[in-house]
């Protein structure tokens, strides 16, 4: 996930990832599933890869309920939902 801005405050419980329209979200990896690459930048590992099926369905990233990320001077990051494209 790349944002438009710097980040903070980011963690594992703040994402979580679908397949398609499926409702029960995607395990992460238990070790290291968010890598911070740097202040815009991560990247999310799942606990196991996706396939061709799912990856046909959509993968969609929508926030935790207990997400708190929020850029430098504050503001809560804020999205429903966004598909990822490969």
């Amino acid at each position: 996930m790349t944002f438009s801005e710097a980040v903070a405050n980011l963690t594992a419980d703040d994402f979580e990832l679908f397949v398609g329209t499926e409702s029960t979200a995607r395990p992460l990896d238990g070790t290291t599933p968010i890598t911070i690459v740097d202040t815009k930048t991560l990247k999310v590992k799942v606990g196991t890869a996706f396939n061709a099926t799912d990856l046909n369905s959509g993968i969609v990233v929508k926030p935790s309920a207990t997400n708190d990320v929020e850029d430098a001077h504050g503001n809560a990051l804020i999205f429903t939902s966004k598909t990822v494209t490969q």
